[in-house]
């Protein structure tokens, strides 16, 4: 209470040194003065984290110097760097957030920053991963996320009509849109979903700190952070029988593939010749033949990252000259 305090009185002091997020109804100020202990935060009362690392740094949400709070991202938790100085997405992986940023064309100035959890956890190891025991039980992890979630992530996000929500991460998707299949299974897919009564729209992508060890998928990010949130009229067929996929021979064909993991071992090849309508194909069996097919039929082969990931990938697979 204390801090909240000073901050009202500096605020009443200095109005113009001090951009507040009153709107919001939180105790944070828009630029740090000096980063608070999770002792000192209002909100942070019970949290089993708390109890363990009182002298934990507060790691508040970053919000925008304007005035168009229409975007907001979400990373996994605070690191070192985001420790010392008492913001999020700096360091190491910020600096590969900004270049996310310039590279897709956004201002950072613009953006609403957070993390699912607001302070850094030993070892920067989630609370809720297994490895976690080492400092916290299951239960106290499973209640520190959410405890954390409840007092400073959800009531952010339900405060008013977000236009996007960009989710970093595994967390992120996890406890933000409610997803449990994994990063690689949502990531570039528009989502919605529910916060507190509010309906949110976003897309999810991969960590900063994932693209600094696989730099192969940076052009991803870029291309997700792009992406429209508008869910098109698509047509699918995730399970084509052999007789649709020997009848696909298109001229122009865009084609995208999914690896198990971030290995090079291919699980499926995604076809489209038209616009809304795609075919998923599985690698495996007489599939794999009429794949090859399908590539030495068409003249104009469109791909995203595909010079980097995808045909050197596939074409090495099926023996096809690169």
């Amino acid at each position: 209470m204390e801090g909240f305090a000073l901050t009202k009185l500096l605020r009443c002091l200095f109005p113009s040194q001090l951009s507040s997020s009153c709107v919001f109804g939180f105790p944070y100020s828009t630029r740090n003065i000096l980063p608070k202990t999770v002792s000192e935060t209002k909100g942070c009362e019970g949290c089993p984290m708390r109890k363990l690392f009182p002298d934990n740094t507060f790691v508040a949400p970053q919000f925008p110097t304007g005035k168009d709070l229409v975007r907001i991202a979400i990373a996994e938790a605070a690191g070192e760097d985001e420790a010392k100085v008492g913001k999020p997405l700096v360091g190491g992986a910020g600096r590969w957030f900004d270049s996310f940023l310039r590279h897709a064309g956004i201002e950072r100035s613009g953006l609403t920053i957070a993390n699912c959890i607001q302070c850094r956890p030993p070892k920067n190891i989630f609370p809720t991963d297994s490895d976690a025991r080492t400092y916290i039980s299951k239960e106290e992890g499973k209640a520190a996320v959410e405890h954390c979630l409840d007092a400073h992530v959800y009531p952010l996000l339900a405060s008013r009509d977000w236009r996007r929500v960009d989710l970093f991460g595994e967390k992120a998707l996890r406890y933000i849109a409610g997803k449990t299949s994994g990063i690689s299974h949502y990531r570039g897919a528009p989502l919605r979903f529910n916060i507190k009564g509010r309906e949110l729209a976003g897309i999810a992508t991969l960590h900063p700190a994932l693209i600094a060890r696989d730099q192969t998928m940076f052009p991803v990010v870029i291309n997700d952070l792009k992406k429209s949130l508008e869910i098109a009229p698509e047509n699918y067929n995730p399970t084509p029988s052999l007789e649709t996929v020997r009848a696909f021979r298109p001229k122009k064909v865009a084609l995208d593939i999914e690896t198990k993991g971030f290995t090079k071992e291919i699980l499926c090849v995604g076809f489209c010749a038209e616009r809304y309508k795609a075919i998923c194909v599985p690698f495996r069996g007489q599939y794999i033949s009429e794949i090859k097919e399908i590539l030495l039929n068409a003249e104009v082969l469109i791909t995203h990252n595909g010079i980097q990931f995808d045909l050197p990938i596939l074409f090495g697979a099926l023996d096809i000259e690169w």
